[in-house]
C-alpha cells in the first residue's frame, strides 16, 4: 500500500547526444531527496527517484533480479505507478543548461 502522495520533479539536460537529470522526491510536500547530476537518458530520472525513495527507507530494497535481468524492486514500483497512478506526480522539464538543472 502507498501512504501519502509523492511528487517528483524531475529536470533533463541534453548535451553532445548524452543525457543527464535531477530529481527531487517529496512526500505529502515533505522533502524525501534529491540527486542533483545522474546520467541517464529517456525515463532514467524514475529509476533515480526510486532510488532515492529506498534510501529514505519508503521502499525496502531486497536486491532481486526477475529472469529478464530487471531490478525486481523497481519492478515492483513501476506496477505500484500503474495501480495508484494519482498517487504519483511526476514534473519533468527538459532544461537549456548545466547549471538549470
Amino acid at each position: 500500500m502507498v501512504r501519502g502522495i509523492f511528487t517528483i520533479n524531475a529536470k533533463r539536460w541534453h548535451n553532445q547526444g548524452n543525457t543527464y537529470h535531477s530529481v527531487e522526491v517529496y512526500r505529502d510536500n515533505k522533502f524525501v531527496g534529491k540527486n542533483a547530476f545522474e546520467y541517464g537518458y529517456g525515463e532514467q530520472y524514475k529509476v533515480t527517484a526510486h532510488k532515492l525513495m529506498q534510501n529514505a527507507g519508503i521502499f525496502k530494497a531486497k536486491g532481486k533480479r526477475l529472469a529478464s535481468g530487471m531490478d525486481d524492486d523497481y519492478y515492483n514500483f513501476t506496477m505500484l505507478q500503474r495501480k495508484h497512478p494519482t498517487k504519483f506526480l511526476w514534473n519533468v522539464n527538459d532544461v537549456r543548461r548545466r547549471k538549470d538543472l
